[in-house]
């Protein structure tokens, strides 16, 4: 997993469009989930559908999906 305040500085995150469930490619071959597919992101609080893409950069059995996302200061409108 990349600590929340690392995402910021990593590349790949930060020119992303949008945010994306990433997974090893044999979880999402054995899943049937190919790149760009909408997928469910569930746990026990709820679930939201996400884009998803394959990733030898994930650890077979886990996803990673970044939360807080943004870099144009929007967050700074949402803090109550």
């Amino acid at each position: 997993m990349i600590e929340p305040a690392l995402q910021y500085n990593v590349e790949r995150l930060v020119r992303s469009q949008k945010p994306t469930l990433l997974v090893h490619p044999q979880d999402a071959k054995q899943r049937g989930i190919e790149n760009g597919a909408l997928v469910t992101l569930s746990n026990q609080y709820g679930s939201v559908q996400v884009d998803a893409e394959s990733s030898e950069e994930i650890m077979p059995g886990s996803v990673n999906y970044p939360h807080g996302w943004g870099h144009d200061g929007g967050w700074k409108r949402a803090v109550a």
